[in-house]
């Protein structure tokens, strides 16, 4: 009997072999049977908390977003999965924890799929001209890793991260009834907000019908001893459209009955690209530069159309209203980390320093 769980100081290691997958399984299907990881709506949590980092074979993969890494890595080059609070580079370096660890999950794959390729491919097609498709392949040659993901579908999947969300969707919230009733009515171009709406493009359903196309490179590598690089390139594009008919009686005692007609469209395209690189040099002995530069950027088009129409019985017309919204919105940011490391001779004693520069902006 394999041992499900094993646990190496604050450090849970689930073993791949305990667990019962189907061929085509990937990490994310593997990690869901195991205790105490839990992942919905594209939140992953382990031990009741949100990992924010995934690593595979101690790299990082696709940056910052943990979704990625367990989607396209096959559960059968998995040897096992483990779970830990990771600190900061400042602090692995220092010893002393300065209180900003994460959750982190790290996949280990199996020594003898560290050289070779592999990867899944998969497609559907159905009713409605609904179809889905996508797949990864992976190159793996020891210390140097390839990986490139691709995605296409019109059947609401979607898969962007929390950092694609720059603040620049629009969102909020319509009224519907006819003007002057209990339930209020439309209103200019209803109650939108500037960057409020951003709950429309994080993983999950929401009104209408969602096209997407996604496709991503990751790569790793060693270069000589003292140079350790990790670079990927993400893009992520979505239609949205959603069409409503809403037919509404108004019962009103002693009176004739309102009735209220409205057709609604929206149509929503946002375009995401996302870079992220890290590189680590190892000067000497005693001393070490980290260099993290991350870059997103975004545009954002929406459009809609309202027209509603409300009747005193069955014929008389009380009024007429149509609203008509576009926003057509961009936004990027970058940020970059400069960490310098300096051990001394005597053990115990380090200096280090963090730089860090940011730089966003919407429009």
């Amino acid at each position: 009997n394999i041992p499900m769980v094993t646990l190496k100081g604050d450090t849970v290691q689930f073993n791949a072999d305990a667990f019962k997958v189907n061929p085509d399984a990937t990490a994310e299907d593997l990690a869901r049977k195991m205790p105490g990881i839990t992942i919905e709506d594209g939140t992953i949590k382990a031990q009741g908390e949100e990992v924010k980092q995934v690593l595979v074979d101690g790299r990082e993969f696709f940056g910052e977003d943990p979704n990625l890494a367990l989607k396209t890595i096959p559960a059968e080059v998995i040897q096992k999965i483990e779970v830990f609070d990771k600190l900061s580079e400042q602090s692995e370096f220092t010893g002393f924890d300065d209180g900003s660890s994460v959750k982190t999950m790290n996949i280990v794959t199996r020594p003898e799929t560290r050289n070779g390729t592999f990867g899944r491919v998969y497609g559907g097609y159905g009713t409605d001209y609904r179809y889905t498709a996508g797949g990864n392949i992976n190159f793996f040659n020891e210390d140097q890793r390839v990986s490139i993901i691709g995605l296409s579908n019109n059947i609401n999947q979607q898969n962007f991260g929390s950092q694609d969300l720059l603040g620049v969707m629009s969102g909020g919230s319509r009224r519907r009834g006819p003007p002057g009733s209990s339930s209020g009515g439309r209103s200019g171009g209803g109650n939108r907000s500037f960057g409020g709406g951003a709950n429309n493009f994080m993983v999950g359903p929401q009104n209408g019908i969602t096209t997407t196309h996604s496709a991503g490179i990751n790569y790793s590598d060693q270069w000589g001893k003292k140079v350790e690089i990790t670079a990927s390139y993400f893009f992520n594009a979505s239609k949205n459209i959603s069409e409503e008919i809403t037919s509404t009686e108004y019962i009103i005692p002693n009176d004739t009955n309102q009735f209220y007609d409205e057709i609604s469209e929206s149509e929503t395209e946002n375009y995401n690209h996302r870079f992220n690189a890290r590189l680590e040099w190892d000067i000497d002995s005693f001393n070490s530069i980290i260099i993290r530069p991350r870059l997103n950027f975004q545009t954002n088009n929406y459009d809609s159309d309202v027209g509603g129409i409300t009747y005193l019985g069955s014929e008389t017309l009380l009024n007429n209203t149509l609203n008509t919204y576009d926003d057509h919105s961009f936004g990027y940011n970058f940020k970059n980390d400069f960490l310098y490391r300096h051990s001394f001779s005597k053990r115990g004693r380090t200096f280090s320093i963090n730089v860090g520069t940011g730089l966003n902006g919407s429009e």
